[in-house]
């Protein structure tokens, strides 16, 4: 089951954020779950509804320093959670993995 969060960083750019096991184009599935970032601004490149941004271990994310943006892409500096918005992803990701015991 995916789990999904849309949020705006402080730059105006809208990103949707799933929480799931990750399915490849190829048909492979990731063994754990990841936390994806689509770019919205870009609705019809992905069933999400965005750009595929990256993805990472739910629990290493889980683990990130809240006083700190992320970084998803250093190519493109719109492609940055801020550090609020980093601190709502990630309480929004604390409470899915409570009620999913990960």
């Amino acid at each position: 089951m995916d789990y999904t969060i849309d949020v705006v960083t402080a730059s105006g750019v809208p990103f949707r954020v799933v929480y799931g096991k990750r399915v490849w184009p190829s048909g492979h599935q990731h063994s754990y779950p990841t936390v994806a970032f689509y770019d919205r601004r870009y609705p019809d490149f992905s069933k999400y509804g965005g750009q595929f941004v990256g993805d990472y271990n739910s629990e290493d994310l889980a683990d990130h320093d809240q006083g700190y943006g992320l970084a998803l892409n250093g190519d493109d500096s719109s492609w940055t959670i801020d550090a609020r918005t980093m601190r709502l992803v990630l309480r929004w990701l604390s409470s899915i993995l409570v009620r999913s015991d990960v």
